[in-house]
């Protein structure tokens, strides 16, 4: 699991180029909300990682998830808003 603050010019470009139907004009905030944008950033996190990550198994290179938040915040802001996406074993 990765909480993600993208870039965001980074993330519109890569969204108007994507084909995932995603209107990159759309508040960050509302990006990032987005089922589909989480997988493309997940996607390209994971892309990176395999291409990057050398002498680990595949299962040590992939992210699980991630959470998109437009802003940097505290661990107790992203626990008690994505609780659905974070795993409390």
């Amino acid at each position: 699991m990765a909480i993600v603050i993208p870039h965001e010019p980074n993330l519109r470009h890569a969204l108007s180029s994507s084909g995932t139907g995603v209107d990159a004009s759309l508040p960050l905030a509302k990006l990032c909300d987005d089922e589909r944008v989480r997988k493309l950033v997940l996607d390209a996190c994971n892309d990176t990682g395999a291409q990057a990550a050398t002498g680990l198994t595949k299962d040590e290179k992939r992210l699980g998830g991630i959470v998109l938040t437009p802003d940097e915040v505290s661990k107790v802001y992203v626990g008690s808003r994505y609780t659905d996406l974070l795993d409390h074993e």
